[in-house]
């Protein structure tokens, strides 16, 4: 299976590509008025407004940091239909070609130990249903 390489501060992560749409180098956001907390803005991506997370804001407190290396990461939203999210991630330069079992729950990767994650091992489900376009939490 391929997976995308990248980073969350010294972490390094795999994220695998069927749940990928595309990546996008880091543009500019349009703003998004009341954002939670982590929405960076929204992507005009494709005739589409696709809200976007910063994963460096949700986990470090901080923003991405803007390189050439810092992507957006355009994935499918489990749960709604055509629903797109997109992710700021750092680092995301490298792809690699793993099976799922060799993550135990880290794998060896070119830089060290990879963590396998997913959507919603990265993005907390509250955060997930405030976005638009997302169905409510069930309580």
């Amino acid at each position: 299976m391929l997976f995308l390489l990248f980073s969350i501060g010294d972490g390094s992560f795999a994220l695998a590509t069927d749940a990928i749409v595309e990546v996008v180098p880091l543009l500019d956001l349009k703003t998004m008025r009341q954002a939670p907390a982590g929405v960076s803005g929204l992507l005009e991506y494709r005739g589409r407004f696709v809200p976007v997370v910063d994963l460096s804001a949700l986990e470090l407190g901080r923003p991405a940091q803007r390189r050439l290396s810092t992507r957006i990461v355009v994935m499918s939203r489990p749960g709604v239909a055509e629903g797109l999210i997109g992710l700021i991630v750092e680092k995301a330069t490298e792809t690699i070609k793993l099976d799922p079992a060799d993550f135990a729950p880290f794998a060896k990767g070119p830089d060290g130990l990879v963590q396998r994650v997913d959507l919603e091992s990265l993005v907390p489900p509250v955060l997930l249903a405030a976005l638009p376009g997302q169905p409510a939490v069930p309580a």
